[in-house]
């Protein structure tokens, strides 16, 4: 029996957190006042970005300390 999951690598979970947060947060955007939904939409449009900048600096600041940590860790 063959066993795989929808989450194969680090950068899906990124995607899933980042596809929940963007749900949830357009879901809850109407029920917010007038002047908090500027800085509310800003949030939502720089956070996956955000994310995403943060994993891949984590991935060259370990690739600097340990050649080896994409092969060991990220690509199996």
């Amino acid at each position: 029996m063959n066993k795989t999951g929808i989450v194969k690598n680090p950068l899906s979970v990124i995607a899933i957190f980042a596809g929940v947060a963007e749900i949830s947060g357009t879901s809850v955007l109407p029920f917010i006042s007038e002047e908090n939904q500027r800085l509310y939409i800003w949030f939502l449009m720089s956070f996956p970005f955000t994310l995403v900048l943060l994993f891949f600096s984590t991935v060259g600041w370990a690739e600097e300390r340990s050649p080896t940590f994409l092969n060991t860790h990220l690509i199996g």
